[in-house]
């Protein structure tokens, strides 16, 4: 799940250019959806997010914003976030959703800020910065996503001596 503000321009772009990574690297299996924190639902990518997302093949024109809701952070299994904000939305709506909620910023430069800088409003050119920094950090994502899936396979068990029989039950 990405999520940014009104879910037009960042998550929008980013959802779109992470498809087309996952596609092009034929990691099947995996959904990608996005939402904003406060996307009333409905509303088109921004024109600048649909122009420079075209011009490398990444269609949003049938993309319609969605707001982030307590069903959605469930419903995901990784949730990357453009800014601390953002983060603190998720975690406000599900606070156990805090470990999987991530800064998509983490996987960039430690030179570089954390967060993605929202472009709404500005030149073509700041959003071109913007797909192709989302598109870095989507790769190297997608590089270290082996990790995620293993960790979504494992189930840690624990238990005092007195739930040992229960425990070895359900391990079973």
């Amino acid at each position: 799940l990405l999520v940014c503000t009104g879910n037009t321009c960042r998550s929008a772009m980013a959802e779109g250019l992470l498809k087309q990574i996952l596609r092009e690297s034929q990691l099947e299996n995996i959904e990608v959806r996005s939402a904003g924190v406060i996307a009333s639902g409905g509303s088109p990518a921004s024109e600048g997010a649909v122009a420079v997302c075209s011009e490398i093949g990444v269609d949003l024109s049938r993309h319609r914003n969605s707001a982030l809701t307590q069903q959605l952070v469930s419903w995901a299994d990784v949730i990357l976030c453009m800014e601390h904000y953002h983060a603190h939305a998720v975690s406000d709506l599900l606070p156990s959703a805090s470990g999987k909620t991530h800064l998509l910023g983490e996987w960039g430069a430690p030179s570089e800020s954390m967060e993605v800088p929202d472009p709404v409003g500005s030149s073509l050119a700041q959003y071109r910065l913007c797909r192709d920094r989302l598109s870095d950090l989507l790769k190297a994502f997608c590089e270290d996503l082996p990790r995620y899936q293993s960790r979504l396979q494992t189930v840690a068990l624990g238990c005092d001596e007195r739930g040992l029989m229960l425990k070895d039950q359900i391990a079973q």
